[in-house]
């Protein structure tokens, strides 16, 4: 089987992202932060009022949680403008795996609710691909191994039978305590930078899964 990560594997929304901060930092009077800035946070799989305590370690708590409200509110604006939209060939593979019998997952750091996050695959018609969601209202957000093991329960899974497909540290993390098999969505130089526990590849095209789960004999 295979399971995913959601944002910035299988769809673009560090853009949108992006932009919620810089419009919500803008109106609260808070320096914007950088873009890479922004995604190495994102990487280390920290929600969003961990990211603004580290961007913003002034703030105390209450000005934490306001932040996190009006950024929050944001995003139904920000998506208008800065649609978050499915990767190429995200589709076709999902397609393929599917078509092979292989079992397909998700794990997000999204705290959304399973009805939010099946309503969000229906939008990007996505749904249909998947057999099991868990999301970081189910289970403790990546690094943490929680939502890989009961993504691999829901699918009736070994870990060993299994692949992990993300683009974050916290993605590796997690998928190596899990058990499976890690795969990074990234430039080819990437592998290094995830040191002392590289995945076990790293491609830089969705469409080359398919090859290494025939090479695996991944069903």
């Amino acid at each position: 089987g295979v399971i995913f990560d959601f944002d910035d594997t299988l769809v673009n929304s560090l853009e949108t992202y992006w932009q919620v901060f810089q419009r919500s930092a803008r109106r609260l009077n808070l320096p914007v932060p950088g873009r890479e800035e922004l995604a190495a946070l994102l990487g280390e799989g920290k929600g969003l009022a961990e990211v603004l305590a580290q961007l913003y370690p002034n703030l105390d708590n209450e000005a934490i949680l306001n932040c996190a409200r009006k950024m929050r509110e944001a995003v139904s604006e920000v998506v208008k403008e800065f649609p978050i939209t499915v990767k190429p060939g995200v589709k076709e593979v999902l397609e393929l795996l599917k078509m092979k019998g292989i079992k397909i997952g998700l794990v997000t750091g999204r705290v959304f609710s399973q009805e939010q996050m099946w309503a969000e695959l229906r939008q990007l018609s996505l749904a249909q691909f998947f057999d099991a969601v868990v999301t970081a209202s189910d289970q403790p957000r990546k690094p943490a191994p929680d939502g890989i093991i009961a993504c691999l329960e829901k699918l009736n899974l070994a870990a060993e039978d299994s692949v992990f497909v993300g683009d974050a540290q916290a993605d590796v993390i997690a998928g190596k305590r899990a058990g499976v098999r890690v795969i990074v969505l990234g430039d080819r130089g990437a592998g290094e930078a995830f040191a002392p526990e590289p995945p076990d590849m790293v491609i830089d095209d969705l469409t080359q899964l398919v090859g290494f789960l025939e090479q695996e004999a991944i069903r």
